[in-house]
């Protein structure tokens, strides 16, 4: 592991002090540590691994983009920014721009997205295991706008199931929202 990494580590805990996970009692630092992990299993660059660490700094807490570019440089910026949602926004706008951004997206941010959905994803099964249809409550969405969200996400990953080093997390993804929204169709109903 290198110094930077290391260094990333640390910036990532400091940045998510006392953070909770909404799902549950988890420390959210749990969360990109996960990310983390699973973009080691897909052979990420050390840049990406870093950005799997940061990539809610900017999103869910004040950290700032200089502190980001002045520690850990302008393409580790550049790929937290890329995945940093405007809160300013409805969770159906945000969630169509991160589709959007999928349908064109490079293999590296890909692969974040696969690593950050597929943490979720397993935290959101395990909540469910737990708590049955009140798993959802602490969303800022119904399951089926979730449902419809993760197909087209996946949709517009779909290339990674081919990738050699994404396949098996790939894999696990798919698996992870059939079983999660399995009697789901995917269209967001008309409200």
């Amino acid at each position: 592991m290198s110094e930077l990494l290391d260094t990333a580590i640390v910036f990532a805990v400091q940045c998510h002090k006392g953070q909770m996970r909404k799902a549950g009692k988890i420390p959210f630092i749990v969360h990109p540590l996960e990310v983390l992990t699973l973009l080691v299993s897909m052979n990420g660059d050390e840049t990406l691994l870093i950005t799997g660490l940061l990539h809610d700094v900017l999103e869910d807490t004040d950290t700032k983009e200089s502190e980001i570019l002045e520690r850990f440089g302008p393409e580790v910026l550049a790929l937290v920014q890329g995945h940093t949602e405007d809160k300013r926004h409805s969770w159906k706008q945000r969630k169509s721009d991160n589709i959007a951004f999928l349908k064109t997206a490079e293999r590296r941010e890909k692969m974040l997205m696969l690593a950050d959905q597929t943490a979720n994803l397993r935290s959101m099964k395990r909540r469910q295991k737990e708590l049955g249809k009140r798993a959802f409550d602490c969303f800022h969405a119904p399951k089926a706008e979730m449902s419809w969200y993760y197909r087209e996400c996946r949709k517009a990953m779909n290339d990674l199931a081919e990738d050699k080093d994404a396949e098996e997390v790939f894999r696990e993804y798919c698996g992870l929202i059939d079983s999660i929204f399995p009697d789901d169709d995917g269209h967001v109903p008309v409200v």
